[in-house]
């Protein structure tokens, strides 16, 4: 009876070390998938990237190399992109960096649509269909991809400062600065004319300016938002989620 109850044990035993064993190597198993995902969407963006500096050769032409970055809005944020998920890789992560860079890809996602389909009677002319519908294809990724930024704690926690008045309660110095920085691209493009290049019509143009700076305060909102309530909008997609708790952190 005892051989019976030590075998018994021992097999027990073995089941739980095997249970163990097998979960994980399951583990390991996602680990290595999500990896592979995050190394795609880092050739995605370097593509991207790339793709940009060819759509905008023409105009970089023009002007002198250090003010490149108000120009290549988008391919810029997708080359940050793919440099926070390369670092994510390596366990590097900067919630405020993440803070800023989610703010620009999905602002300059979001005007690069409104571009598209406000100047519709030009970019998607015939002889550039397919180049513009690709672009929109792509700046809705740009988009989601912003939202694997977010993080699961608020940054902003720490930094509160201790007022009676809104305003700095609502936007201390961090805000302040990135909000700052977006109103001066806009500034940039729109008073000094360094906007990506669009036809001729001054109403249409008056009317891209203004929503450009409505934007640039409604991302910076939404973001600020989006990371004091630590709202994660794919907790019920499983593999994206784990991608952007790899991310985020």
């Amino acid at each position: 009876m005892k051989e019976k109850s030590r075998d018994n044990k021992e097999m027990e035993s073995g089941m739980k070390s095997g249970m163990k064993s097998g979960m994980k190597s399951e583990m390991k198993s996602s680990e290595n998938n999500i990896s592979r995902l995050i190394i795609f969407l880092i050739f995605a963006n370097l593509i991207g990237f790339l793709y940009g500096l060819v759509f905008y050769e023409e105009q970089l032409k023009k002007i002198p190399f250090i003010l490149y970055i108000f120009v290549i809005d988008c391919p810029f944020y997708t080359i940050l992109l793919a440099a926070v998920f390369f670092l994510a890789l390596l366990e590097i992560r900067s919630k405020e960096l993440n803070f800023i860079i989610s703010i620009g890809a999905f602002k300059y996602g979001i005007w690069t649509l409104f571009a598209l389909l406000y100047y519709a009677d030009y970019f998607f002319a015939q002889h550039i269909f397919w180049i513009s519908l690709s672009l929109f294809i792509l700046h809705v990724g740009m988009i989601a991809e912003s939202f694997l930024l977010v993080s699961r704690k608020n940054i902003m926690e720490k930094r509160r400062q201790k007022t009676a008045n809104w305003i700095i309660n609502w936007f201390d110095w961090f805000i302040l600065v990135v909000l700052f920085w977006f109103l001066f691209n806009d500034y940039i493009d729109y008073l000094l004319g360094l906007h990506t290049a669009l036809p001729i019509d001054e109403t249409r143009f008056i009317v891209t300016a203004v929503f450009s700076v409505l934007l640039s305060i409604l991302s910076v909102g939404l973001f600020y938002w989006l990371n004091k309530k630590r709202i994660n909008i794919y907790a019920k997609v499983p593999v994206i989620n784990k991608i952007k708790e790899r991310i985020s952190g």
